[in-house]
């Protein structure tokens, strides 16, 4: 990236950061969420800046690409609050006359030599951003990410099954 393109995402993201931060605020509940958000925005404006720089309106291209990546992170947080709900639910179902723990590590004992399984559930009970928790696990972000989809995939197909 050169100079003039450097300054030129520097000033969007300066005119554009606190009207992004509001909606992520508002949309996600979450300032740590909301600012890996942002991040991740101007990460891909920084790999897409040679379109960024002649595109008409750059401001909405940096705006469209954030209200996406905000719907994404809220649909994945709310999927994955979901997956463990589900396991909760379905154990106190099944288990509910024989034991009143509703505890998916107690049930599902099968699912605890799955490393996806483990990997989501540390990352729901912790509250931390897809950026926070790589760094707690010593990788980027995106790997991050990658991982807790394909654990997502995993325990989806083990609800098909």
């Amino acid at each position: 990236m050169t100079t003039e393109e450097l300054r030129f995402v520097e000033a969007l993201y300066r005119r554009m950061y606190d009207r992004l931060m509001r909606y992520a605020l508002e949309t996600l509940g979450d300032a740590a969420r909301a600012e890996d958000v942002i991040q991740s925005t101007f990460e891909l404006a920084c790999l897409n800046v040679a379109a960024l720089t002649r595109h008409p309106a750059p401001e909405g291209w940096v705006f469209v690409t954030f209200r996406n990546l905000v719907k994404t992170s809220a649909k994945e947080r709310a999927g994955d609050v979901m997956l463990l709900e589900r396991l909760q639910s379905r154990a106190a179902a099944g288990e509910n006359a024989h034991n009143d723990e509703t505890d998916p590590d107690v049930l599902y004992g099968d699912l605890l030599d799955l490393p996806e399984y483990r990997l989501l559930r540390e990352y729901v009970d912790c509250g931390k951003t897809v950026a926070e928790f790589a760094e707690t696990m010593g990788i980027s972000a995106e790997a991050c990410k990658k991982r807790l989809q394909r654990a997502r995939n995993r325990l989806r197909r083990y609800f098909r099954e």
